[in-house]
C-alpha cells in the first residue's frame, strides 16, 4: 500500500542508548556515537515495535507520531527495516562483484600457465 494511505499513531520511547562507532580517517581517528532508539506502538489492541538510529537523544517514555501500513501495522515509517533491505541489495552487489573478481583472476592464471 502506498504510504501516502498509511494511518498516523503515537509510539513511546522504550529504550535510548548510544551505539559507538570508530571512524579511522587519513588525518585522525575518531570515536562516533548516535542513539539507538527503541519504540512499541499500539494499533487495534496488538503491540508492535521497532527500532530507529537518530543523532538526538530521546526520553524513556517520550511520545512521538509515526505512521503505519493498515494492511501491515507492523511496517511503519521510521524502523530501519527499510534500511536494512538497502543494506542486503548492496552485500548482495558487493557479492557478485567480489565472485565475479575471483572468477576473472582464476581465468587469467589459468591462461598463463
Amino acid at each position: 500500500m502506498a504510504k501516502d494511505n498509511w494511518l498516523e499513531t503515537t509510539a513511546t520511547v522504550f529504550t535510548c542508548g548510544v551505539e559507538q562507532h570508530l571512524h579511522v580517517g587519513a588525518m585522525a581517528t575518531r570515536l562516533e556515537g548516535n542513539y539507538l532508539v527503541t519504540f512499541n506502538y499500539t494499533v487495534d489492541g496488538k503491540w508492535f515495535s521497532g527500532e530507529f538510529r537518530s543523532n538526538e537523544e530521546y526520553k524513556e517514555g517520550q511520545p512521538f507520531t509515526i505512521s503505519y501500513d493498515p494492511l501491515n501495522p507492523s511496517i511503519n515509517s521510521i524502523s530501519v527495516e527499510e534500511s536494512n533491505e538497502k543494506r542486503w541489495t548492496i552485500l548482495g552487489w558487493a557479492i557478485a562483484i567480489l565472485v565475479s573478481g575471483l572468477w576473472i583472476w582464476y581465468d587469467l592464471s589459468k591462461a598463463h600457465r
